[in-house]
């Protein structure tokens, strides 16, 4: 059996989440998602991020093991979060996944990020 990519996973998911009016009731002020997977690396999503919406918009960051997205906004600027207060540090291969699960097991930062399981979208999916 052929494995999927992720990125290809997590774009359908996304799409297929958007089809759902309760999500968009959920979220109704989404715009300029970019959407990544853990495993990329943080300054590859900062730079194509502020490549694709130089205004800012949100993320959604897909983690395969527990078919979960993570949303969370990004301010206009090169990585700027709502929480932020300047560019985090980072080091090379630091991932997205990394910042994310710090970011959504610290209590001043839980009302910062939104996770949607994306197990019924993939399971009604060829992809999952």
């Amino acid at each position: 059996m052929v494995e999927t990519d992720p990125h290809t996973v997590a774009t359908f998911a996304f799409a297929r989440l958007q089809r759902d009016p309760a999500f968009r009731r959920r979220l109704p002020g989404l715009r300029n998602v970019y959407v990544c997977v853990e495993s990329d690396l943080l300054e590859d999503v900062r730079r194509q991020a502020t490549e694709h919406f130089p205004d800012g918009g949100e993320f959604a960051c897909y983690f395969p093991r527990d078919k979960k997205l993570v949303f969370g906004v990004r301010h206009a600027g090169r990585g700027l979060f709502t929480h932020g207060r300047g560019v985090l540090p980072t080091t090379a291969d630091q991932t997205i996944g990394m910042v994310v699960d710090v970011l959504t097991k610290d209590p001043d930062w839980t009302d910062a990020f939104l996770t949607v399981s994306t197990r019924d979208v993939e399971e009604q999916s060829l992809l999952g």
